[in-house]
């Protein structure tokens, strides 16, 4: 029992050090993969799993090494416009995260897990607008009875999930739970504009 409890603590730990750029170079590689291998799903998760785990490892090493490893793999896969808008939104939330971290690392890590998903209901609107379909079972139900603007007050119910945790949680686990509501909103940001530039 008390095995357990370690183990557990230490991926607590784990992820309370994941920093904001292992996560995105992580969720960049599986998304890149992803979208350049939709037919074979099965070997698309272990491929992409693999590479952002490799990814993850060595960025944990030598955080331009992994760095270099993604760009090789996104030149290789990706068509440049797609590029182009991977990487302002990455140096958008590089520089909001470099500005907002000299005050507070929390208050940073809300703030932009907010805007990913914002970046979520914009960009999943537009492929709305494209004539994409949303692929959210839940949601489907709702775009076809209010409408492709419901994608915003649902959305905006991201808001109280993340700032509720921010104001009452302990600071290590506010810590956590913002960097996995970030890393969701990313992965769904970036699939979107992938699905859009294509």
């Amino acid at each position: 029992m008390n095995k357990k409890i370690l183990q557990s603590s230490n991926v607590y730990k784990y992820l309370e050090e994941l920093s904001v750029n292992q996560i995105i170079l992580t969720i960049v590689t599986a998304i890149i993969i992803q979208a350049n291998y939709t037919n074979q799903r099965t070997a698309v998760v272990i491929i992409s799993l693999s590479l952002a785990i490799l990814i993850l490892i060595l960025s944990e090493i030598d955080i331009r090494l992994s760095m270099s490893l993604l760009a090789v793999i996104a030149i290789g896969l990706m068509n440049v416009e797609t590029l182009i808008i991977i990487a302002s939104v990455i140096l958008l939330i590089y520089a909001l995260e470099h500005i907002l971290l000299k005050e507070k690392k929390e208050l940073s890590l809300l703030i932009i897990a907010n805007l990913v998903h914002l970046g979520d209901a914009l960009t999943t609107f537009r492929g709305l607008q494209l004539g994409n379909q949303e692929s959210n079972i839940l949601l489907i139900p709702l775009i076809y009875r209010y409408g492709y603007e419901v994608i915003f007050p649902v959305k905006a119910l991201v808001i109280p999930l993340t700032v509720y945790p921010y104001l009452k949680f302990s600071s290590r686990t506010k810590i956590i739970y913002l960097k996995i509501v970030f890393a969701i909103g990313l992965y769904l940001t970036l699939n979107n504009i992938i699905v859009i530039s294509s």
